[in-house]
């Protein structure tokens, strides 16, 4: 999967995954659900998730945005046919 195009590894390190406990104590996440949120946090990126629990529990943290919101963002609004 590494040399997938737009793909970055990201190891899990002791720093990493302390950084995680920290967010899965703090605002009640399942293990894996703190480390996607660590490496948010950490990348300074969106996270782009359908779980309820990123969407109500990490906004002060990261920012969390739907898959649909994402796409709306990035595909232009369609114009009116003009006729012609």
């Amino acid at each position: 999967m590494g040399r997938l195009p737009n793909i970055t590894m990201v190891a899990l390190d002791v720093a990493l995954s302390h950084q995680a406990r920290a967010l899965a104590a703090q605002y009640g996440l399942r293990g894996a659900d703190a480390v996607y949120a660590a490496v948010a946090q950490q990348a300074g990126c969106t996270l782009i998730s359908l779980d309820h629990e990123h969407l109500t529990r990490l906004g002060s943290i990261v920012m969390v945005r739907t898959p649909a919101a994402v796409l709306t963002e990035l595909v232009p609004p369609t114009s009116p046919s003009s006729g012609v």
